[in-house]
């Protein structure tokens, strides 16, 4: 099991990058009356891999919960 909250996670222009794992987000959709809430489709790498999903990011009080293949991970800001 993956310890979310102290793991690394990097958002910058168009991409999301963590745990050995690089995606690609494009297609930004906002959700109906959930306003913190973003819709994206990603291309993503990682272990030698490549793949495609959709994915929603959405901010909390304390970071972000990313919504993805059937799991939800939420991550905390830096302190």
């Amino acid at each position: 099991m993956v310890d979310y909250d102290n793991a690394d996670l990097e958002i910058f222009d168009n991409t999301i990058a963590f745990i050995e794992t690089q995606c690609v987000l494009t297609e930004p959709t906002g959700i109906r009356d959930m306003s913190e809430g973003i819709l994206y489709d990603s291309k993503c790498t990682g272990e030698g891999e490549t793949w495609t999903e959709r994915m929603m990011m959405y901010e909390t009080f304390n970071g972000v919960a990313i919504i993805s293949r059937g799991a939800v991970r939420t991550f905390r800001h830096c302190q």
